[in-house]
C-alpha cells in the first residue's frame, strides 16, 4: 500500500485541528464576557503564534487593548515607550532575551507592572526560578481561561474569582456561538506601537 505525500499532509493537519480544537472551545467559552477591560493595556510577550491567537481570543471579550512582543528585548523597549502597561503576560522561552532576562530589566524600570510568567514546560523549579526574577505570578501552558482571567484581575485591583478545573470544563461543554467583534490588539515593532 503506497500512501501520497497529499494524503500524508492531510491526515497531519487533520490531527493538528483535532489537538487545537478544545482549547479554542476554551478560550470562546471563558467567563471573559464579565470583565471590562477596556481601560487596560496588556503586554502579551509571545513569539509563537498560535498561542498568541489563543490568549487574543481568549481577552476580546474583555475590550483589553493589546500590545505583541516576539522576543524579550522587544518586550523590554515595548515598556519603555508604551505609555501604560498595565500587566505583562510573559513566555519564559523566547529569542534574544529570555523570559526571565527580560522581566529583570523591566523590574528595573518599572517594578509595579505586575508580570505572570507563562511556560510550556512546566518542570519543578519553574516556578521559583520566575518569581526570584521577578514575576508576580506564573501560570503553565496550555492556558485555563478562568485561571488566567482571574490572576490578571487580581493584579487590577478587581474581585478575585474563584477557579476551578472543573468550571473550565463546564464552560466547554456550554459553548455558544458569540458575534465577532472588532479586533483591538496592537503588534509592537521596532518602529511604534501603533494605538
Amino acid at each position: 500500500l503506497t500512501i501520497s505525500k497529499k494524503t500524508t499532509m492531510s491526515k497531519e493537519i487533520h490531527s493538528w485541528r483535532r489537538r487545537q480544537f478544545p482549547y479554542t472551545v476554551w478560550a470562546r467559552c471563558s467567563n471573559s464576557a464579565q470583565y471590562n477591560w477596556s481601560n487596560h493595556t496588556f503586554l502579551i510577550a509571545e513569539d509563537d503564534d498560535s498561542s498568541y491567537v489563543y490568549i487574543k481570543e481568549l481577552l476580546k471579550k474583555t475590550r483589553a487593548q493589546l500590545v505583541r512582543a516576539v522576543n524579550g528585548r522587544e518586550v523590554v523597549e515595548a515598556v519603555k515607550f508604551s505609555e501604560k502597561i498595565d500587566c505583562i503576560l510573559m513566555d519564559i522561552q523566547m529569542p534574544y532575551l529570555n523570559g526571565y532576562e527580560a522581566t529583570r530589566e523591566i523590574k528595573k524600570l518599572y517594578p509595579s507592572i505586575p508580570v505572570i510568567a507563562q511556560t510550556a514546560f512546566a518542570m519543578e523549579g519553574d516556578k521559583e526560578k520566575s518569581i526570584l526574577a521577578g514575576c508576580d505570578d506564573y501560570i503553565t501552558k496550555p492556558v485555563q481561561p478562568r485561571s488566567l482571567l482571574a490572576k490578571i484581575s487580581q493584579f487590577l485591583n478587581e474581585e478575585k474569582k474563584e477557579v476551578t478545573e472543573d468550571s473550565d470544563q463546564e464552560a466547554m461543554n456550554k459553548e455558544k456561538e458569540v458575534p465577532q467583534k472588532k479586533s483591538t490588539d496592537k503588534t509592537w515593532t521596532h518602529a511604534a506601537i501603533i494605538i
